[in-house]
């Protein structure tokens, strides 16, 4: 089961990710998707700290997500703190996108 809580919040889109992201759910992330694309939003955080397993498909949803954010020319950061299982996997999203440890660290740096 994939949870997602989504909050707009000083100019930047939070999007907390729970569960399990996999190919079952993966099209859940379409209405983040849907989202980016119709408002335009620039600065996305996906905080994914509290997903317990994540596979291919879903990795390939959640870079897809990033990819759609990265167009509207602003800040994506993934918010991954000792959460190895699911940064394994992850690994190719990693070097594209900026990472931080919290959602605290993410409004300094997208506010710098």
């Amino acid at each position: 089961m994939l949870d997602i809580d989504i909050e707009p919040r000083y100019g930047i889109l939070f999007v907390r990710l729970s569960g399990t992201l996999n190919k079952q759910n993966s099209k859940s992330l379409s209405n983040v998707d849907n989202l980016l694309k119709q408002v335009g939003i620039r600065n996305v955080v996906f905080n994914i700290q509290n997903l317990n397993e994540i596979d291919k498909e879903g990795g390939r949803a959640l870079s897809k997500s990033c990819k759609i954010g990265k167009s509207n020319h602003g800040s994506i950061l993934l918010c991954v703190k000792d959460n190895k299982e699911v940064t394994e996997k992850i690994s190719f999203l990693l070097d594209k996108i900026g990472i931080v440890e919290d959602e605290l660290s993410a409004l300094k740096r997208i506010n710098l």
